[in-house]
């Protein structure tokens, strides 16, 4: 007697095909994060090089304030890199095992694909919460970029508006 219920094979195979989509849709959200994350590295690097050509050449002469506004806006964008490799040191996407997929040569059609249906349902749940863990840190670290270009352009703007005198 078989522990397993017996399932329609038309509506195995459809959910299958259903479960197979979820798991490429979220492998290509998952490697539009990650793209997003090394956008994010490389602005915050040009960013912060910014930073330090500014306060390395003019920082003797720059109104303490801007220094400031400046070394804060370098403290954002530093964050924003930290939190954007959380993005890259976590944990792999999951596959499906192969050695587990080869013993289920010996099975039927139907009983194999029923069982892939609950192994694609358990891997989109893994997936699908690393993925959103993933976009919230890249959210986190936009918002930290934005901060810190805001900051580099009012300073910016101040020194232009404010004229030499202030040098």
């Amino acid at each position: 007697m078989d522990s397993e219920p017996k399932y329609n094979p038309e509506t195995v195979n459809a959910v299958l095909d259903v479960m197979q989509r979820e798991l490429e849709a979220e492998e290509k959200r998952d490697d539009f994060v990650l793209n997003k994350t090394n956008t994010i590295l490389t602005v915050s690097g040009v960013l912060l090089a910014a930073i330090s050509f500014l306060i390395h050449d003019f920082g003797d002469v720059l109104p303490r304030f801007v220094l400031l506004i400046l070394v804060v806006g370098a403290l954002s964008l530093f964050c924003s890199i930290l939190v954007s490799l959380f993005v890259i040191r976590a944990e792999p996407f999951e596959r499906i095992d192969f050695n587990v997929l080869v013993e289920e040569l010996k099975r039927e059609p139907t009983e194999v694909k029923s069982r892939l249906v609950a192994t694609y349902k358990e891997l989109l749940g893994k997936n699908s919460k690393l993925v959103s863990q993933r976009v919230t840190f890249v959210w986190y670290s936009t918002l930290l970029i934005i901060a810190g270009a805001f900051l580099i352009i009012s300073s910016i703007i101040y020194l232009y508006i404010a004229g030499p005198k202030h040098l």
